[in-house]
């Protein structure tokens, strides 16, 4: 069972690098190749073991059997 692609801690990365090259004066359109390169070449991985709970729902998004993982 997966949700599909998105990012999970490799976006803090590309962040952070992308500050920093903002800081040292770095034009827009030179970050916004930045970004895409480096977003290119990062890769993370998340690992559930159960559904996140959303408060407004109060219960859990979806069901992960016991004994899976997504």
């Amino acid at each position: 069972y997966t949700t599909g692609r998105r990012g999970v801690a490799g976006t803090l990365v590309i962040e952070k690098i992308l500050g920093a090259a903002a800081e040292q004066g770095m034009a827009l359109k030179p970050l916004k190749a930045l970004g895409e390169r480096v977003n290119g070449a990062t890769r993370s991985m998340g690992v559930a073991l159960t559904s996140c709970t959303v408060p407004a729902a109060g219960r859990p998004t979806f069901d992960i059997g016991d004994g899976e993982m997504e």
